[in-house]
């Protein structure tokens, strides 16, 4: 279900890229769509099809609580941008730690690599 990036594999895919910015960035300018790191190659990527569904299935209740471009938040819009601030990956960490859902190592390590970071995306296809 996820996969690391690879520049010669094209179609819909979610993206999970790393906050970058610094930490004391405001929310406006941290889901600004013009500071969004599309296509970095520390990314990790779900192919829409076919694995849209298992994503949505195993892990919805995991990435809830993110915010949007519109500064609200909400469970994963899977068409739009999802922010989750280094508090909020910790939790989610927890989770992924507890619940194990199917094919959670690598994004476990992912996950773990983002505490160097501002938090990370999900951005939607």
């Amino acid at each position: 279900m996820f996969k690391k990036y690879n520049s010669k594999e094209k179609g819909a895919c979610l993206e999970l890229a790393y906050c970058k910015l610094p930490n004391k960035s405001n929310i406006k300018k941290i889901t600004n769509i013009s500071h969004i790191p599309f296509n970095a190659e520390d990314s990790l990527y779900v192919v829409a099809f076919p694995f849209i569904k298992d994503f949505i299935e195993e892990y919805d209740d995991i990435f809830t609580g993110g915010t949007y471009q519109n500064l609200e938040s909400g469970p994963v819009d899977v068409c739009g941008l999802n922010y989750y601030n280094p508090e909020l990956t910790n939790q989610i960490i927890d989770k992924v730690r507890t619940q194990k859902p199917k094919e959670y190592e690598l994004l476990l390590n992912w996950l773990e690599n983002s505490k160097q970071y501002n938090g990370f995306y999900i951005l939607g296809f």
